[in-house]
């Protein structure tokens, strides 16, 4: 009888552990889910280009939020922010250029945002992936001396080049 009681309580011991492992991994207990945070959720963003500390966001977006994107201007004090895709990871924001799959899309074809490092100093990147309609892809604008375009306003004129999905707007010819 005691071989008996002990086997059942060893096997429910076994059981209890499993069942421990299962919720860790899917992430019913242990650590939060804002340990977990990747701040560029887990390589789906990509080019950071601005931090915020916004410690009080927690309560609105808890430990860890994919926003998405965001047009830019001003948020929590913070001015001038560029547009982009929007991570909290308690207590910063994160504002990423682009998406990991449209910085491949662009690279697929085959078009290189300085044109082969034909322009330099970089004053504006510009989020606008529907001109791929007009401009294909890839095209060198050349100078421009607009200082808005497509609800971006304040822009340096300078060398535009369209690399899917951005516009960029280079100071220097080299």
């Amino acid at each position: 009888m005691y071989d008996a009681q002990r086997s059942s309580h060893l096997a429910m011991l076994w059981l209890i552990a499993v069942i421990a492992v299962i919720a860790i991994t899917v992430g019913a207990v242990g650590p939060s889910r804002a340990a977990d945070c990747s701040v560029d959720q887990g390589g789906k963003y990509v080019h950071k280009i601005y931090t915020l500390l916004v410690p009080g966001d927690a309560k609105k977006y808890g430990n860890c939020h994919d926003y998405g994107y965001w047009k830019g201007g001003s948020y929590a004090n913070h001015t001038s922010i560029p547009p982009g895709y929007w991570v909290y990871a308690k207590p910063y924001w994160y504002v990423y250029a682009e998406k990991a799959k449209t910085r491949q899309q662009g690279k697929d074809k085959g078009c290189s945002p300085s044109q082969g490092e034909k322009y330099a100093d970089l004053a504006h990147k510009l989020y606008l992936p529907t001109d791929e309609k007009k401009y294909t892809g890839c095209y060198d604008n050349g100078w421009w001396g607009n200082s808005s375009y497509a609800g971006y306003n304040n822009l340096t004129p300078g060398y535009w080049v369209y690399a899917y999905p951005n516009w960029y707007v280079w100071r220097k010819k080299r």
